[in-house]
């Protein structure tokens, strides 16, 4: 399964945003599996139900999808990538230590249907997480 279809990528804010769809849709559809990985990492359960994110990862990025109320708009997130942590103030609060470092110039995030989409750029493309967190 690609995790980005037409509709998302349309729906995405920020241009940015819209490469890194289309960059990931591409790798999703030329991706080989390899040995102990599937060729587009199914979403990870979170810790718990109260939790509200999943995450998917890819070689070259990290995907944290947080559950939002439907009313909530682009201007209503307040929400911070640094190298190895991601915070979010709005609409809810939310800090995930991240299990390793990510480009903060790279990385960005899009709202969409009830959720606020972070894409995080690996430091270490090619390097799978075995977690999310640290």
């Amino acid at each position: 399964k690609i995790p980005w279809d037409a509709t998302k990528m349309k729906r995405c804010a920020k241009p940015l945003a819209q490469t890194a769809a289309a960059m990931s849709v591409a790798a999703a559809a030329e991706a080989t599996p390899q040995k102990g990985y599937a060729a587009v990492a199914a979403p990870s359960a979170p810790a718990s139900a109260d939790d509200g994110y999943t995450w998917t990862q890819q070689d070259d990025e990290v995907e944290v999808t947080i559950a939002v109320d439907s009313k909530v708009v682009r201007s209503d997130v307040d929400l911070e990538i640094k190298a190895q942590e991601l915070v979010m103030k709005a609409p809810r609060a939310l800090r995930l230590e991240l299990h390793a470092p990510v480009e903060v110039p790279g990385s960005g995030w899009t709202l969409g249907k009830s959720q606020v989409i972070v894409t995080l750029e690996k430091k270490e493309s090619g390097s799978k997480w075995p977690q999310l967190l640290k």
